[in-house]
């Protein structure tokens, strides 16, 4: 759960609460809160933790992203239904005594609120609100696949992998063969190892059939090559072998890159992936 607190704070730094449709009777973000008094929402969250300084802790410099889905407000005692999203960053500014953190606003490249919603936002804000009258008819995670920007497309393949959203399997499968939009093939290779089905390893083996042949395309091949090796070893089979001939004609004129290191980031990354989604079935 996103916590209220800092909801609270984003609200009244953001500015960038955003209405996507005329007010009537639905419950919106305006609506919802009473100004003047304390408002506590109930929201459902998603959060990805990034470790921006690359040290291996929690600390000051990492960063924090997701979204939430507010559903009931207090004291205005209304539900907005599927009516209200935020999308959040914030990263750590200090650290002090018994554990307390402090956050501000994302300054790393790529994952300031401006980079992941694609509009500017104000200096200081870590999260941007936004409500539809008439409620939205697609989740949030369709929003972010079809935007045509690598930012927003990371962040709903990362969701798509949190919450083994099947639903969304041959969208994101697609998006990897057509690798339209750079920085992005990774994270649909980790969605595709999560979802973990006939049909993702489909995906995952056709494009590399096709980009193991493409010499001159230095595009996500080892990502895809070690999400299929991360599937064979959850299930106990050897279907990476079949790309084994075909690797080492692709990397005969790249000798930085280094298979046994891209697997060991993506299983340490899909181990990270499964522990948020251990500590959102719990928080929740």
């Amino acid at each position: 759960m996103f916590n209220a607190k800092r909801l609270a704070q984003a609200l009244a730094v953001a500015g960038l609460i955003g209405t996507l449709g005329a007010a009537h009777a639905q419950t919106t973000i305006n609506n919802g809160l009473v100004p003047g008094v304390f408002n506590l929402v109930q929201d459902e969250s998603r959060e990805a933790y990034v470790d921006a300084n690359r040290n291996g802790l929690f600390d000051t410099g990492d960063v924090i992203f997701g979204y939430i889905r507010i559903s009931n407000f207090s004291p205005a005692g209304l539900n907005s239904g599927n009516a209200v999203y935020g999308v959040f960053s914030q990263q750590i500014t200090s650290t002090g005594p018994g554990g307390s953190i402090n956050f501000g606003a994302t300054t790393v490249a790529g994952l300031t609120l401006s980079a992941l919603t694609g509009v500017a936002a104000p200096a200081g804000s870590i999260a941007s609100f936004y409500d539809s009258a008439a409620g939205y008819s697609t989740d949030l995670i369709t929003t972010l696949l079809v935007e045509f920007n690598w930012r927003p497309r990371t962040v709903g393949a990362f969701f798509v992998g949190l919450e083994q959203r099947r639903d969304f399997e041959d969208l994101v499968g697609r998006l990897l063969l057509r690798s339209d939009v750079c920085y992005a093939g990774r994270s649909y290779c980790l969605a595709l190892a999560r979802l973990n089905t006939p049909g993702a390893l489909g995906f995952l083996q056709k494009y590399l059939g096709y980009y193991l042949t493409r010499t001159d395309l230095w595009f996500d091949q080892a990502a895809a090559l070690a999400a299929v090796r991360h599937i064979d070893k959850v299930n106990g089979t050897v279907h990476s072998h079949a790309f084994d001939r075909l690797w080492n004609d692709f990397v005969s004129d790249k000798p930085n890159w280094n298979l046994d290191l891209t697997c060991a980031r993506f299983d340490a990354t899909m181990r990270n992936i499964e522990s948020l989604r251990l500590s959102s079935v719990s928080a929740g």
